[in-house]
């Protein structure tokens, strides 16, 4: 109870902190329909002042306030942002700022002093993120010994990573542990994450000049900087001509929590960013309120199955059925062509010139194979002297392909993939029932050790097994 109530008035007091930074930077607060409140999972979370109703303006922040690398002082960009994107320069910025606070050095705190309001609302620990799978990995392979790392061991994570390597299917577990209790899916995509963070990592320790504090850096303070950006940046024009440059990290905004079914919006323009209670564009009913007083703002981060909640930010959606689940079974399909096979090579660069090699799916809900597995199928089939007409078919020249017996041997596939992947995810939740909950997982074995994690797995798995279960072989 006293830890509870400690957390609230540490949290009160960075809001009211925040609040007069903001105001004097222009903002006006007073129109705030929301505050921050600590929960009961230690995070915090943005709640309603008062009821809501559509189309009404929550949060409104003008762009001094907005951090990215057009507000970061202009000294720090040009000493060590030089030739880093946004990502990476918010990384390195923040990198620094987590280790000075933790050294309690103050050797370059003017560089943070405009956003240290800000910046103190913000998790101030790695472990805040331990439910994204990018920490299970790190944990497994520095025995969760993140704070004792310094930047220049990076080597210790890439020669785990080529451990780990396999396109095949069900994917080697190497040494990530946490990959037995995964689907290929969720291993893809955790592996996708940290390529990302490897690919960062690896820059930021080849940037020259380095910060003079860089080197003082720990493991812990890269992750909790990088997981920051990647999690809590929105989009916003900062003039950048790559588009995955233009991101901005902004306060408050961060605070509100993934919800699928949420109105909430974003307007942005060269002035800032307002966050609505719904579309201001859209016709609204102004009767009721859809936000109460007291009830958390939500808001929809985009169109992500489950996976990529867990493997981005650390969390499933149990609550909703979630139309973006799927089942990635590229490597069920290339693993059928043959690169040393002349015809195959030469049907490969077909489908990588019409767009077709690759990113092959089955959605879960409903259950549905997407239209680019029948097309790489089929073309896999076609003799060579009717390829003309496959190509005829993908551009639309002609409805139907003719060939019966190439559409038997695509459907019988197909169900030959569902029948692997029924039996692949039966032994999975199997698997993950034999656990004794209250012991199997307080070991390092599998980077985590919450309950949380354990149940994100096996909804993800549970459902895959639900769906797979669905599949009617006469639907053709």
């Amino acid at each position: 109870m006293a830890e509870a109530t400690n957390r609230e008035e540490e949290t009160s007091e960075q809001w009211k902190d925040l609040l007069g930074w903001l105001e004097s930077e222009q903002t006006n607060t007073g129109e705030f329909k929301a505050t921050i409140q600590a929960s009961s999972h230690s995070g915090r979370i943005l709640v309603a002042k008062e009821d809501i109703h559509e189309a009404t303006p929550i949060l409104s922040l003008p762009r001094s306030v907005l951090l990215d690398t057009q507000t970061i002082p202009s000294e720090f960009i040009e000493r060590y942002g030089q030739g880093l994107n946004s990502i990476q320069t918010l990384t390195l910025y923040l990198t620094i700022y987590s280790g000075q606070k933790r050294l309690k050095n103050s050797s370059t705190i003017d560089y943070y002093l405009p956003f240290e309001s800000y910046l103190n609302t913000l998790p101030q620990d790695v472990l805040d993120f331990q439910g994204v799978p990018l920490i299970w990995q790190l944990n497994i392979t520095y025995k969760k010994q993140l704070n004792q790392i310094k930047l220049n061991e990076i080597h210790t994570l890439n020669k785990n990573r080529s451990d780990n390597q396999d396109d095949q299917y069900p994917v080697k577990n190497g040494q990530f542990k946490c990959y037995e209790l995964m689907t290929w899916t969720t291993i893809k995509q955790a592996d996708e994450v940290l390529d990302r963070f490897v690919k960062d990592w690896t820059i930021l320790n080849h940037t020259k000049p380095s910060h003079p504090s860089f080197h003082d850096c720990r493991l812990s303070d890269l992750a909790w900087a990088w997981l920051i950006v990647n999690t809590r940046c929105v989009s916003f024009d900062i003039g950048a001509k790559d588009h995955d440059n233009n991101i901005t990290l902004a306060p408050g905004f961060d605070m509100a929590n993934h919800c699928s079914s949420s109105k909430v919006t974003t307007i942005v323009n060269r002035k800032g960013i307002t966050m609505y209670s719904s579309d201001p564009t859209e016709t609204t009913n102004h009767s009721k309120p859809i936000i109460k007083k007291g009830e958390e703002i939500k808001f929809k981060y985009g169109p992500h199955s489950n996976s990529t909640l867990l493997t981005e930010y650390g969390f499933v959606d149990s609550h909703h059925i979630n139309p973006w689940d799927h089942i990635d079974i590229s490597p069920l399909i290339i693993s059928l062509f043959d690169p040393d096979n002349l015809a195959h090579q030469n049907k490969i660069d077909l489908l990588k010139v019409t767009g077709y090699w690759e990113d092959y799916t089955i959605q879960n809900n409903p259950l549905e194979i997407s239209h680019r597995v029948p097309v790489a199928l089929r073309l896999l089939y076609t003799p060579e002297n009717k390829i003309p007409e496959w190509q005829d078919h993908i551009d639309g020249l002609i409805d139907h392909l003719q060939d019966s017996v190439v559409e038997e041997l695509v459907h019988s596939t197909v169900l030959q993939f569902i029948q692997s992947l029924l039996i692949q995810s039966q032994s999975l939740v199997d698997h993950l029932n034999t656990f004794n909950l209250g012991q199997d997982l307080q070991t390092d074995e599998f980077g985590f050790d919450t309950l949380y994690s354990f149940n994100c797995l096996k909804t993800l798995a549970i459902n895959q097994l639900h769906s797979l279960s669905s599949y009617n072989p006469s639907h053709k």
